[in-house]
């Protein structure tokens, strides 16, 4: 998805690259907002909803999501456009395993094998 939103962005910005906004700010990644507020990551901390915060950044904005493509929130009228992006299973369960390590609000520290039996039991 990371290489997705930069290609994305540089297309909206007229293949110039986005050096003064942090990366969390060039897309709303909708399922992290609740852990990123309450691990105080500005400038999430200072807005109550993803919604508020979405609205709050300049139009055309980005937003990225690991929900279904038939459960995205969608209202009347709205033009958005979609990138579906699709990823090897075994690539996304590494890749997981990397950003769970990497994180500190996560403090992860099992190892790959344990890592997967979670995963695969949905834990």
């Amino acid at each position: 998805q990371t290489w997705t939103i930069e290609i994305v962005k540089q297309v909206l910005n007229g293949g110039e690259f986005d050096q003064q906004s942090p990366m969390l700010c060039r897309a709303v990644y909708l399922d992290a907002f609740s852990l990123e507020k309450r691990a105080g990551i500005p400038p999430m901390r200072n807005y109550e909803t993803v919604t508020d915060f979405a609205k709050s950044l300049p139009s055309p904005r980005i937003l990225k999501t690991h929900l279904q493509y038939h459960l995205v929130p969608r209202s009347d009228g709205c033009t958005a456009k979609y990138i579906y992006n699709i990823r090897n299973p075994k690539d996304v369960a590494v890749s997981f395993y990397y950003h769970h390590r990497t994180l500190k609000p996560y403090c992860f520290q099992e190892k790959w094998n344990d890592f997967f039996e979670m995963m695969m039991s949905d834990q």
